[in-house]
């Protein structure tokens, strides 16, 4: 990962870049269709078949009813083809389909391509149902991922905030803080009630308390 993608990807409170690619389904999937009706985690991985990515997809498979019920719609994204992507659905019997930027279009939009091998870096954007990233994190290294609570965990803390695609989000934050988005919300405060920061390990142990 570099500097360069950091700052090509969407930052929170932007509006995600839409686009409309081939699917395991058989059908095209565009990021819009899901406006005003679910929120959305795009979840980038490098390669099918591949040690690290097959945890994440089976993880996903197992978490996949706590997500809908979160009102979440995981959209896991590769450079690989739609053939290879069905042949490594039906091999670990994913729940999810998955979907193929085989152009790597979706990939640059995003700013996660990997220029040199070609693929993307493994990196997660959370989508809200107008469109709006409020959160992102590009792994520093391919072989680590998010555990799936942390990503609950994010989702279940600011759900009250995201009636009706509504998230609140602070419009002066730097770089960290922008790629972590909002965690928490407690009243007063110099900055106005909001609470930032990127261990969300801990914020989701004090959202239990």
């Amino acid at each position: 990962m570099t500097v360069t993608q950091l700052q090509n990807s969407p930052q929170v409170g932007d509006l995600a870049p839409d686009f409309s690619i081939a699917s395991t389904s058989g059908n095209e999937v565009s990021l819009s269709s899901f406006r005003d009706k679910r929120n959305v985690l795009l979840a980038f991985f490098p390669l099918a078949f591949t040690g690290t990515c097959s945890k994440e997809l089976i993880c996903f498979t197992e978490d996949f009813d706590q997500f809908a019920g979160e009102g979440v719609e995981i959209l896991p994204i590769s450079v690989d083809s739609t053939a290879s992507l069905k042949e490594f659905k039906n091999k670990l019997q994913m729940k999810t389909e998955l979907l193929s930027d085989f152009k790597r279009d979706v990939s640059r939009a995003y700013g996660v391509l990997n220029e040199e091998r070609f693929y993307s870096n493994r990196a997660y954007f959370l989508i809200d149902r107008e469109g709006r990233v409020r959160w992102s994190h590009v792994e520093r290294n391919n072989s680590d991922r998010r555990d799936n609570s942390e990503i609950l965990g994010l989702t279940q803390f600011n759900s009250v905030f995201w009636v009706a695609g509504k998230c609140p989000i602070r419009p002066s934050l730097n770089r960290t803080q922008r790629n972590w988005g909002v965690v928490g919300l407690k009243p007063g405060g110099s900055d106005g009630g909001f609470q930032y920061g990127a261990k969300l390990e801990q914020k989701r142990h004090e959202a239990r308390a």
